[in-house]
């Protein structure tokens, strides 16, 4: 292949004139196209240059949006969860002082065995004191019961001389939340007899419903 030394035309080796200007092309040198290619830089490739973005704003507009979607949620479920655990909460603290009662009862009883007469007051039946008479120190519950109170419920005991001879021959036990409605809701009583009682509404005594 040969070019037009007037216009740059290209034209094959046999032509002797130019097939845009007409000039006498017949001197023209034959140029190898291939070897011309060769010899041509390769063309750069210029990656696009990628669009500005501001991802800070991205991020606070997906937050915004997060908040507003959830927060609600989050409002609902606590709305019904709480109630439920507080519930439970009441439930788990109520059988805990029933419990409590019966063990304050266990250990009138046993105390009234070994001292043939009922304690004075907890204090009686808590941990023995150092150089003090087993009667008023007895180890017949634990030191957490023995101060009256225990998982959100106060105990108070008082023992009974029914008879005024000198010696408590009967005891009255009582067991009741320290915040009602969210300690818990019941009151307990209970004395040598055993039975247990209780009182929604109030404090309760030997006339409050058994258990």
């Amino acid at each position: 292949m040969k070019y037009c030394p007037n216009c740059g035309q290209p034209a094959l080796d046999s032509h002797r004139f130019c097939m845009r200007c007409g000039a006498d092309i017949s001197a023209a040198p034959v140029v190898d196209a291939q070897a011309q290619y060769a010899q041509q830089p390769p063309p750069h490739y210029y990656a696009p240059t990628p669009a500005k973005s501001s991802n800070t704003a991205l991020i606070i507009i997906l937050v915004a949006v997060g908040a507003v979607v959830l927060v609600p949620i989050v409002l609902i479920i606590a709305a019904i969860a709480i109630p439920n655990l507080l519930r439970a909460r009441i439930s788990a603290n109520e059988s805990s002082a029933v419990g409590s009662v019966r063990t304050i009862n266990a250990a009138a009883v046993a105390y009234q065995a070994q001292f043939n007469h009922y304690p004075e007051g907890l204090a009686s039946m808590g941990s023995p004191v150092a150089g003090v008479s087993a009667e008023y120190g007895a180890g017949l519950i634990d030191n957490t019961l023995a101060s009256g109170k225990k998982r959100g419920y106060a105990f108070s005991y008082q023992g009974i001389d029914s008879k005024h001879t000198g010696a408590f021959d009967d005891y009255e036990v009582t067991a009741c939340p320290e915040r009602r409605n969210t300690t818990g809701v019941k009151c307990f009583f209970s004395d040598s007899s055993g039975v247990i009682r209780y009182s929604s509404s109030g404090k309760a005594d030997k006339d409050s419903p058994p258990l």
